[in-house]
């Protein structure tokens, strides 16, 4: 997922770039409360400003999870040179590797069997996946919803499809906000793990969970 990932760069290295490249931004990934106690860099005299956008909450480190979409929302064209800025290079790391484009291959039917019976040896590898949205309501949020998934794109008949693995997507809010049950959907989707919940006939399971990178709908089963 990090190809295009250019590794460290050294601080003059970094700074020399931002000078002579109209289109080279720097993104600072600390906390909201770095910014406030320690600052940020002063790019005015080469005619930049940086960007602040968190990686980690502050004050409880959870990983921002809507920092791709705000980096998008920055107006950063594609293919520009980034550099990132943290305190140790850890998160700055992450981030540059998170923001780096992705190569999203397509399943067959056996490949797909193999990762939803053990989604937890496929966690940050990403894939196209299609579906039928069956749960997307308050029980599940504005950010997450149930699917019944599978490697290639169906077709309802009679208003019905058969999408072979019940699982469990989460994405930005923003991106998913048009979406409702029984959208039939192609999706972008980089695999979280095995995720367990609760059934409403008692009981629990476990399926494989996603995170959605980009979706589009292709219809409805209704």
């Amino acid at each position: 997922m990090d190809e295009t990932y250019a590794g460290d760069v050294d601080p003059a290295d970094s700074y020399a770039s931002l000078q002579v490249s109209a289109d080279a931004v720097l993104v600072d990934v600390r906390t909201a409360a770095e910014w406030s106690y320690v600052g940020l860099p002063d790019l005015s005299h080469i005619g930049k400003r940086v960007i602040p956008i968190e990686w980690q909450r502050f004050p409880d480190d959870t990983q921002n999870g809507s920092f791709l979409e705000q980096l998008r929302h920055t107006g950063v064209a594609e293919g520009v040179p980034i550099y990132f800025l943290c305190r140790s290079g850890v998160r700055s790391v992450a981030a540059a590797k998170a923001a780096a484009p992705k190569k999203y291959a397509h399943l067959s039917a056996r490949a797909f069997k193999l990762l939803a019976k053990d989604p937890d040896s496929y966690v940050d590898k990403t894939y196209y996946i299609y579906g039928e949205i069956t749960q997307f309501d308050a029980a599940t949020g504005t950010d997450t919803f149930r699917a019944d998934v599978g490697p290639k794109k169906l077709k309802p008949s009679y208003g019905y499809v058969f999408y072979p693995q019940n699982s469990m997507l989460t994405g930005d809010e923003s991106r998913l906000s048009k979406f409702v049950e029984n959208d039939l959907f192609i999706a972008k989707v980089t695999v979280i793990g095995a995720y367990s919940y609760d059934t409403q006939i008692g009981g629990s399971t476990t399926v494989p969970s996603f995170h959605v990178d980009s979706i589009s709908r292709y219809g409805s089963s209704k």
